[in-house]
């Protein structure tokens, strides 16, 4: 005897009853993936729309805290990646909102997000499923997926760290966390007062790196200027004869196409291409004029005109070319790897010795 059930879909206009499946190789019309054989489904005896049981049961359209703005429509969609767990997979039943390209799958729309809660010392919990989020030392948990945190997407399963109670994904590392719920006078923002919230992956408009969570937003009405945890207490510190502002060092900047030199006018994506050994490994730093929003690559910036290394007795000049010899091949005599003639290196005139600014860079730091 078939249960007396049915299910009515907000996108379907038919009352739709349940049924046994009576033949082989049916689909579901929502996840597209085969109802077994004999098994209970929902089916419209108008216009022959089918869903597995259990896709029937799922509500077309979601609220989410994560995507206030727009509810969410259920679907089936190939190779989308999830913002929240960062996975996809073939034919997965999402929830999407179009209108922003976000895409969450059914399951992890229902992980809530963390939520901050501050006393008037401005000191900040983190609460998730109603329960303030404890610290551990290592993932308890561990099941073979490493988690990320929530706040700077680095992995993590050992280490101090703020996890939830009942086995869900959101994990904060503790260094991630002790921050000031609220900045005033920030030196990236000076103008407005920042709060610290939790919400869906943002760019953060300092350094340009993506998928942000925990994140500092602007209290000024109209204001839309938004940083990463990891920007919120640099300072401009250097100094350079060709600028009239002291420029922020950003070390884990993220340069897109988007993105160019003011000195040579070139975005890193393009010079990943065209000299990718020389660049890939500077890629990330970059000096920055948040005043009057003036970039510049770390080869193309402010570097110490002098250097010590351990690697020669002598001091190493910065230069823009040298005298090359007759052989035209160019090498580092640090890494004994090749190099691009067109790039500055550090250069020890009385020895012919010459380095990649890479390979400098941690006495250049």
């Amino acid at each position: 005897m078939v249960p007396n059930m049915t299910c009515v879909r907000d996108g379907h206009m038919h009352r739709m009853g349940s049924y046994y499946c009576g033949s082989e190789g049916m689909t579901c019309d929502l996840c597209y993936n085969e109802i077994e054989y004999c098994s209970l489904l929902y089916g419209c005896s108008v216009c022959g729309y089918v869903l597995h049981l259990s896709c029937g049961e799922f509500p077309l359209f979601i609220n989410v805290s994560s995507h206030p703005l727009h509810p969410l429509k259920l679907s089936s969609l190939d190779n989308i990646t999830c913002y929240y767990c960062e996975k996809s997979n073939e034919k997965a039943l999402m929830y999407s909102c179009n209108e922003c390209s976000f895409y969450i799958h059914f399951a992890c729309s229902k992980v809530p997000l963390p939520i901050i809660s501050c006393d008037t010392q401005n000191h900040v919990q983190y609460i998730c499923h109603n329960h303030p989020m404890t610290i551990v030392e290592h993932d308890s948990t561990y099941d073979g997926v490493i988690k990320h945190c929530f706040a700077c997407q680095s992995p993590w399963s050992s280490g101090p760290a703020y996890t939830c109670k009942n086995y869900c994904p959101n994990v904060l590392h503790k260094a991630c966390t002790d921050f000031s719920h609220k900045i005033e006078n920030s030196f990236l923002h000076p103008n407005h007062s920042l709060k610290l919230q939790v919400g869906e992956p943002q760019s953060c408009d300092a350094c340009h790196k993506r998928g942000g969570k925990l994140m500092y937003f602007c209290c000024e009405q109209g204001c839309n200027f938004k940083m990463g945890t990891e920007c919120a207490f640099l300072k401009p510190t250097i100094k350079w004869d060709r600028h009239n502002h002291l420029l922020f060092l950003m070390e884990r900047a993220y340069c897109g196409n988007d993105q160019y030199c003011d000195v040579c006018r070139s975005s890193y994506e393009k010079q990943l291409v065209q000299v990718h050994n020389e660049v890939c490994h500077t890629e990330i730093f970059l000096f920055r004029c948040m005043e009057c929003n003036f970039n510049i690559h770390f080869l193309c910036g402010p570097l110490p005109h002098t250097i010590k290394h351990d690697c020669h007795m002598d001091v190493l000049t910065l230069v823009d070319t040298i005298d090359e010899d007759e052989l035209g091949e160019y090498y580092c005599d640090i890494c004994e790897e090749k190099r691009d003639p067109r790039f500055r290196v550090y250069y020890c005139v009385n020895c012919k010795f010459v380095a990649h600014i890479h390979c400098a860079v941690s006495e250049v730091h």
